[in-house]
């Protein structure tokens, strides 16, 4: 994660915005959020009018959109 910070920001300055908002959590707090979910811990639904389950789903798709550069399939 903390590797492809520098990336990231780039690729924020260069749209002006982020390809990662879904949930609207930063790629870190994403990241822990899948792990917590992964571990087998309960986590805190950043979106308590969406089910956990959607969350997570929704913090997988911004979790790729991070690691994924533009354009690539």
């Amino acid at each position: 994660m903390n590797r492809l910070c520098s990336w990231y920001d780039v690729a924020v300055q260069r749209r002006g915005r982020t390809p990662v908002d879904t949930t609207g959590m930063s790629p870190e707090a994403v990241a822990a959020f899948i792990a917590a979910f992964a571990r087998g811990e309960e986590s805190h639904n950043p979106l308590p009018e969406i089910v956990p389950s959607m969350t997570l789903k929704m913090a997988g798709e911004d979790l790729k959109a991070y690691y994924k550069p533009k354009g690539k399939a």
